[in-house]
């Protein structure tokens, strides 16, 4: 109920022509029907009525404007202007402290499964069993599901080496598989896989191992083939199309190692990182989606200029609730805003994938070097409206 009135109010919100008195009216009915829910007004320790009325007095103002009030610019980062990212801001914290940050105070990196020298991949939650499953990337290879801190089932031992995973719409495991190379999807069972699906191979023309994928909401599926055998130019590398109808195409072949890669929560843009070990071709690139799935040209989106690991080349990514985009490597995450605005940076080593996951979305998983951590955030994934 909470999500629905509040996207109502934002929808309201982004038309040019409401105005101030509109937006504190569709706040009060907010607050209204919210009241089944809980008290407005209980304390000033969370969101009630007395902010929103607040923000309402300086809708649309900025720096400058007699009902400017900086207390309210509080979208993640802060942009000098009192509009509808703030209220998504409020609207979110409804009931509860306001969302001031994306990590939440006092949280620090817990590690939740540990194999000395071990590179952990493929972070990807599951919400119908609550459950983190990854990918160890050495012999023997596995797909692990994550029971509790420290506890792992193996899922599917001897996997045929696979990398990047997810969640289909239909719920089951996509996963980039290298030997064989295949785009494969897996029903997800209590103690292993049930049936398998092979989506796409190399007989689609694809000669590199598949790395890392994302789905759309129409079923449209784009994956990586990076290679890092020298010599082979990017050319012969790429990011792929795989269409509902199995249809494969390569849409784009200009990137040195894509591999990451994860759509705008609109779906009208899609991130690639560059993960090659020069450092000059080592970036976070992004594409504008045509209709008809193609790609506009890359632009660079994020570079960072001083990175602490070169070595710990650009993976994968994941996306928060409000489209700030969370990339692993280059020695830790790297948190970017929409606009490629850097926000934060949490230092681990080794990091390759990463991952919202936890009952309430809330919880941030990396899969890393030996290691896979946790950190409790303030915001929620966006991958998943079950959230």
């Amino acid at each position: 109920m909470t999500r629905f009135l509040s996207s109502v109010i934002l929808k309201l919100s982004r038309a040019t022509y409401i105005s101030q008195r509109m937006i504190f009216r569709a706040a009060f009915l907010l607050v209204f029907i919210l009241g089944i829910i809980g008290s407005a007004g209980a304390d000033d320790l969370s969101v009630d009525f007395t902010d929103l009325a607040k923000l309402a007095k300086a809708w649309r103002t900025s720096t400058g404007n007699p009902n400017w009030d900086p207390n309210w610019d509080v979208s993640i980062p802060p942009d000098s202007v009192i509009n509808e990212k703030d209220l998504e801001i409020l609207c979110e914290s409804w009931l509860n402290p306001l969302i001031t940050g994306l990590i939440s105070p006092g949280a620090t990196l817990q590690s939740v499964y540990y194999e000395n020298n071990i590179g952990f991949e493929g972070a990807t939650w599951d919400p119908s069993s609550d459950k983190l499953f990854f990918t160890r990337r050495t012999s023997p290879w596995r797909i692990l599901r994550l029971d509790s801190p420290g506890n792992v089932t193996v899922w599917l031992n001897n996997s045929p080496q696979t990398n990047g995973m997810l969640i289909s719409l239909e719920g089951r495991l996509l996963a980039c598989d290298e030997s064989p190379m295949q785009v494969s999807s897996r029903s997800i069972g209590i103690s292993g896989p049930g049936d398998t699906i092979i989506l796409a191979d190399s007989s689609d023309g694809f000669t590199n191992k598949p790395n890392d994928l994302c789905q759309l909401a129409n079923g449209n599926i784009y994956f990586t083939t990076p290679t890092w055998t020298g010599g082979v130019p990017p050319s012969a590398q790429g990011v792929w199309l795989l269409e509902p109808d199995g249809t494969v195409t390569r849409v784009n072949n200009t990137l040195n190692q894509p591999n990451g890669i994860i759509t705008s929560l609109d779906e009208t843009k899609l991130y690639v990182s560059e993960g090659s070990t020069t450092p000059a071709n080592q970036r976070w690139v992004v594409f504008n989606i045509n209709s008809d799935g193609s790609l506009g040209a890359p632009t660079q989106f994020f570079k960072p200029t001083s990175p602490p690991d070169t070595s710990n080349v650009p993976d994968g990514m994941t996306i928060d609730q409000f489209g700030n985009l969370y990339f692993t490597g280059l020695g830790g995450v790297w948190i970017v805003s929409p606009q490629g605005q850097q926000l934060d940076f949490i230092s681990v080593y080794a990091p390759f994938n990463i991952c919202f996951g936890g009952t309430d979305g809330k919880t941030l998983y990396i899969t890393a070097k030996s290691r896979v951590w946790s950190l409790q955030m303030q915001v929620k994934g966006g991958e998943l409206d079950s959230w």
